[in-house]
């Protein structure tokens, strides 16, 4: 399971995830919509890592987001929800 912060991301800003474990990052905006996956990548540091596209949303905005573990085709259970500030 991920252990970070889900501290709110300013407006304008990228939000990158880092994973010890490659994923499927499942996310939607506002209360799931328009839902996306988008495979993590390696970082050559030991790290997987996603960037999600946060920097459009507007201020009062909102991504949620769980994981599909590839390695071993699990998902996480959980729902993490970040604010746009």
């Amino acid at each position: 399971t991920p252990r970070f912060s889900t501290r709110p991301v300013r407006a304008g800003q990228p939000l990158w995830l880092c994973l010890t474990r490659p994923a499927q990052v499942h996310y939607g905006f506002d209360g799931w919509q328009r839902v996306t996956d988008i495979a993590t990548t390696d970082s050559g540091l030991a790290l997987q890592v996603a960037m999600l596209p946060t920097s459009e949303l507007a201020t009062g905005s909102y991504i949620d987001f769980t994981f599909f573990w590839t390695d071993t085709e699990t998902w996480e259970g959980y729902d993490h929800r970040i604010e746009i500030v």
